[in-house]
């Protein structure tokens, strides 16, 4: 049942086959229609997510605006990870964009883990560090490409959420306004040229 699961995790480690079990045995599968909130502003966050199918963001609102930081397609881990491990209410929006099915992780549950099968506090560090790479690769090119040179860095990197992530969600993601993105898009449909 969790053989994507399964995989995904000796990606990063070589979990045995009794580990793999007693992991297992701390998921709970969910089915969730788009839009729907896995985490709200202000809300504690008590549950890690492994994507199977579907879409999810991570956003604020900042003066009645959302303001994209993430999103995540399958195979990926989301959650508010601040509010968890703070134990604080989130500052921020884990939402769905699509109808979704995933695996979900008690935060006290991985803890217990931790201690359970020690082979897993190695792959949360993998998975952690290769967030952080990415999450540096998000700022260096907001802080440094123009608008049109951070639309080509996504179609390069993940050419897939432009067809999947409605535009002014897209738009939030990259920093821009909806109208500079779909100029941006025509231009480049004009003239599709690879130059960065």
């Amino acid at each position: 049942m969790y053989s994507d699961f399964c995989q995904y995790l000796h990606s990063f480690e070589a979990f045995s086959t009794s580990e793999l079990a007693t992991i297992q045995d701390a998921l709970s599968l969910l089915e969730v229609p788009a839009q729907h909130n896995l985490v709200a502003h202000g809300q504690p966050a008590t549950h890690i997510y492994f994507i199977r199918q579907g879409l999810v963001r991570i956003f604020y609102i900042v003066d009645g605006e959302e303001k994209t930081l993430f999103v995540a397609p399958e195979y990926h881990f989301i959650g508010s990870l601040e509010s968890m491990v703070a134990q604080q209410p989130s500052m921020q929006y884990v939402q769905t964009l699509e109808p979704s099915v995933l695996l979900a992780l008690p935060y006290t549950a991985l803890l217990e883990l931790y201690e359970r099968v020690p082979r897993l506090n190695a792959f949360v560090r993998k998975l952690l560090e290769q967030r952080m790479i990415h999450v540096q690769q998000l700022l260096y090119t907001h802080i440094t490409h123009t608008h049109e040179q951070r639309y080509r860095w996504l179609l390069s990197t993940q050419a897939e959420l432009l067809q999947r992530v409605p535009l002014h969600i897209l738009a939030t993601f990259l920093g821009i306004t909806p109208v500079s993105l779909s100029r941006i898009r025509r231009r480049l449909a004009e003239r599709p040229d690879t130059d960065h």
